[in-house]
């Protein structure tokens, strides 16, 4: 029997002989996936941020953009948590400068799904979050902290100060 992963507990499972999850006992993978979103809007550093739990079962955290930096003002961007604290959003994923063959229109957005999402949250009157420490942010991502030769470098590169 294969292993996959529930779309409905989010357990790995064997599916039985009528092809039910062990766990829940549905169809562990629907015809349509969907993409579930926090009732939560968490807020650091003057943006929103929303997690939504992806077709393929995994977390992503979504920002309204200041547009300081992007000119995308208002706009919902992906983000893999916070490095440093202060303000700097993990967004490497998702750009041109380290993906050379992301198209264009995926810039900042990383795949045509987070595009479709990005247009679905701004679309949305989303209300604005309760400002929370950055490590409560990566907390509720499940993003982790970087090794500290990693946050050093990247700190050294953007000249800001790592994370203590």
């Amino acid at each position: 029997m294969k292993i996959v992963l529930c779309m409905w507990c989010y357990k790995d499972t064997e599916s039985t002989v009528q092809g039910l999850c062990q766990f829940c006992g549905r169809f562990p993978q629907p015809k349509k996936r969907h993409i579930f979103m926090g009732s939560e809007t968490l807020r650091y550093y003057e943006r929103d941020i929303k997690v939504l739990i992806m077709s393929d079962g995994k977390q992503q955290g979504m920002y309204k953009s200041s547009g300081i930096n992007g000119g995308m003002r208002s706009r919902w961007l992906p983000f893999d948590g916070i490095v440093f604290e202060g303000h700097w959003f993990n967004k490497i994923r998702y750009v041109q400068d380290s993906k050379p063959s992301l198209p264009n229109h995926l810039h900042r957005f990383g795949t045509e799904e987070l595009l479709k999402v990005s247009d679905s949250l701004t679309a949305l009157d989303i209300e604005r979050g309760k400002e929370v420490p950055y490590l409560d942010v990566n907390l509720a991502l499940g993003s982790g902290f970087w090794p500290v030769e990693m946050a050093e470098e990247a700190a050294r590169a953007f000249n800001l100060r790592a994370a203590s």
